[in-house]
């Protein structure tokens, strides 16, 4: 089994890129601005194995339709396609996606 973990924090734009005022040199119209919330974010964790018989992608604890699920095996056949290449076997994945929130308790009175 092979498997993985991201973190991914969420990031609110202020100012958002529109375009681009040079295309050679790929310089945007405008500035943009964002912020990171460190509290908030979602881990995304991808496992291939020889044991799965199906792709199967999870959220927030709800098993996805097969729809959904499609959605993100296509985007992992990138990485199937990869190991392939290199002459590995093209397993099946389990993705699991849970956003999370990392703030600390207030007490109560």
């Amino acid at each position: 089994m092979y498997k993985g973990k991201a973190r991914a924090y969420t990031n609110i734009a202020l100012i958002k890129y529109w375009g681009k005022q040079d295309e050679t040199f790929i310089l945007p119209m405008n500035n943009s601005l964002s912020l990171t919330l460190d509290a908030f974010y979602t881990e995304t964790t991808v496992a291939f194995s020889p044991d799965f018989t199906q792709d199967r992608f999870t959220l927030d604890g709800v098993v996805q339709t097969d729809a959904a699920t499609k959605k993100v095996a296509d985007f992992l056949d990138l990485v199937r396609k990869k190991r392939t290449a290199r002459g590995m076997p093209q397993w099946k994945v389990k993705t699991s996606s849970q956003p999370l929130l990392d703030l600390p308790l207030l007490p109560v009175d």
